[in-house]
């Protein structure tokens, strides 16, 4: 993904993001401070590790949420109705 250089506040380009071993889709607290965050966001999606990201600040969190891409889930879909499939041939 390339930045726009007009775009301001933080976007996901603006992080080096590495997937660790059994990273999956959930939320995960990026910073955490005592209080408000100020200033803004840019760009929110992006993704990561083949998961789609979005950051957001919740209250004094910035937060990224990460969920599967939706090729992964049409994957996924297809594999369960194969074994559905086989089961009901066996």
């Amino acid at each position: 993904m390339i930045a726009d250089p007009l775009e301001t506040g933080l976007k996901p380009v603006d992080f080096a993001f590495t997937a660790p071993s059994g990273f999956g889709a959930g939320d995960y607290v990026l910073f955490q401070t005592p209080g408000a965050i100020s200033g803004s966001l840019g760009t929110t999606t992006g993704t990561i590790g083949g998961f789609d990201a979005t950051l957001a600040i919740s209250g004094n969190n910035l937060v990224m949420n990460v969920v599967p891409a939706p090729s992964s889930l049409a994957l996924l879909g297809s594999a369960f109705l194969l074994v559905l499939a086989r089961r009901r041939l066996a």
